[in-house]
């Protein structure tokens, strides 16, 4: 489901510039305002942390996000404060920073291609940044699918991980190769990358014959609807990211919440039962590289053809 902007009048107020401060940071040539702003009260991280730590995975946040179109959700007054979600670069960021042209309605959208762009996004109080599953030159396709799992607030993290490792198999069954990362909250997102890329609709109903699958096999573990009375003590796999336009939060990105976490991608290794999602933050990241299976992906060359349709259910 794609969400919308924020009325402009309300990203306007909040692109303001700074006018009662003269401090000022550069972070990659770019000119960080209001830089001690405190973003979140519990660990007292400030505007100027933020821009340097994604000025510190930048280089390695590219590799995957880079070139594709993004929505961002902007806090400019911290955590604490109102958020705004965005996808268009309106009056403040027009020029400053990468856009490409939507086709479908004529109308400019963020893009992320180099670390000032990255830095730019910050200055104008972006916390957290959501591409979409698919780059700039490929708009009308989809070059990756997500199963975002998503437990209820009964369902302790060990036994995400372990539904994760099900999802991982079932794909694996299918001749199909993930990735996987955190969220920066509560679940996992296990990914697959698509090449050659597919129609939305082939990807979007491809994903929902998953997560039906699994909640049909596994209904202790798992349900395909959102339905928050229904989900207690299970896991909903949410298939609904894979729309165009429907974005999710990128590998190494902050999320908007206490402590400041960040979406870890991972190696399926690393998917243990001792796994703690809260132990990646921007205080805890520092320069990264890709995990191997992340580089790896590159390279699979694995789509969505009319075997594996059938396979699934899928006409």
């Amino acid at each position: 489901m794609r969400r919308k902007d924020n009325p402009p009048k309300q990203v306007a107020r909040d692109d303001r510039p700074a006018r009662s401060s003269g401090t000022v940071d550069t972070v990659a040539g770019i000119k960080i305002t209001h830089p001690s702003r405190v973003i979140d009260p519990i660990t007292a991280k400030t505007k100027l942390d933020i821009a340097r730590y994604y000025e510190r995975v930048a280089e390695t946040l590219l590799l995957d996000m880079g070139n594709r179109p993004v929505a961002v959700v902007r806090n400019p007054d911290g955590i604490a404060g109102e958020s705004f979600f965005q996808r268009h670069p309106q009056q403040t960021l027009k020029g400053r920073i990468s856009t490409v042209k939507d086709p479908e309605d004529g109308e400019e959208l963020l893009c992320v291609r180099t670390v000032k762009d990255l830095i730019t996004l910050v200055q104008f109080g972006v916390l957290e940044i959501h591409p979409w599953q698919t780059h700039i030159n490929t708009l009308d396709k989809a070059d990756r699918f997500i199963l975002d799992l998503d437990p209820a607030p009964d369902v302790p993290f060990a036994a995400v991980t372990l539904a994760a490792k099900l999802v991982g198999r079932r794909l694996a069954d299918l001749g199909l190769k993930s990735i996987v990362k955190t969220t920066g909250g509560k679940g996992l997102h296990v990914i697959v990358p698509l090449r050659p890329a597919s129609t939305w609709p082939v990807a979007k109903g491809f994903a929902k014959a998953i997560a039906d699958s699994l909640a049909r096999d596994q209904p202790k573990i798992f349900l395909a609807k959102a339905s928050k009375a229904a989900r207690e003590g299970r896991i909903y796999v949410d298939y609904l990211r894979n729309d165009r336009g429907s974005t999710a939060v990128g590998a190494y990105c902050v999320r908007a919440r206490r402590g400041l976490p960040v979406a870890m991608p991972l190696d399926w290794s690393q998917v243990t039962e001792r796994l703690q999602p809260a132990d990646y933050t921007i205080e805890t990241v520092g320069k990264v590289t890709l995990p191997k299976e992340w580089r790896a992906a590159g390279t699979w060359r694995q789509g969505l053809d009319a075997r594996r349709r059938k396979a699934v259910g899928m006409k």
